[in-house]
């Protein structure tokens, strides 16, 4: 059980509390063109899923005692499956840049389940030339800037 900085709970409180979402927001396209092997929107869920699984942070969510005394602790998360935090999406193909900007507005707009692994990656496939995009949420209280960038 990790305790949580005091700026890293603020950051927590004021979401919870209803203000502007805390978290990081991103996206990124991923051309396979070049790949030597077939890539499509479940390869990439299932890599990502892999990848965040080796990640400790990326497993844990936080917690507090119940009359909301103590600081907020990073815990192992009990189901510990990150694939509830990697999504995926398909445009009608061939999803263009109106369509991508689309479903990443509907992305940014929803917000982190607080209750669980305070992070959410969705994979958008469908775009034309075979590729495909990621959505990123990643919320402040886990992770600043440049920490967000290493991962």
């Amino acid at each position: 059980m990790q305790r949580l900085g005091l700026l890293d709970q603020l950051m927590f409180k004021l979401d919870e509390g209803g203000m502007s979402p805390m978290y990081m927001c991103g996206g990124m396209i991923l051309d396979t063109a070049d790949s030597p092997y077939p890539v499509n929107g479940d390869v990439v869920v299932d890599h990502l899923a892999a990848c965040m699984q080796e990640i400790p942070l990326m497993r844990q969510r936080l917690v507090q005692d119940p009359l909301k005394l103590g600081d907020l602790r990073l815990v192992d998360d009990a189901c510990d499956d990150v694939r509830k935090q990697v999504s995926g999406r398909t445009l009608a193909a061939p999803g263009g840049y109106d369509e991508l900007t689309e479903a990443f507005g509907r992305f940014s707009a929803s917000r982190l389940d607080l209750s669980a692994p305070l992070w959410h990656f969705e994979v958008i496939d469908g775009l034309a030339d075979g590729q495909i995009a990621i959505a990123m949420h990643v919320h402040h209280a886990i992770l600043d800037g440049s920490a967000a960038e290493r991962i």
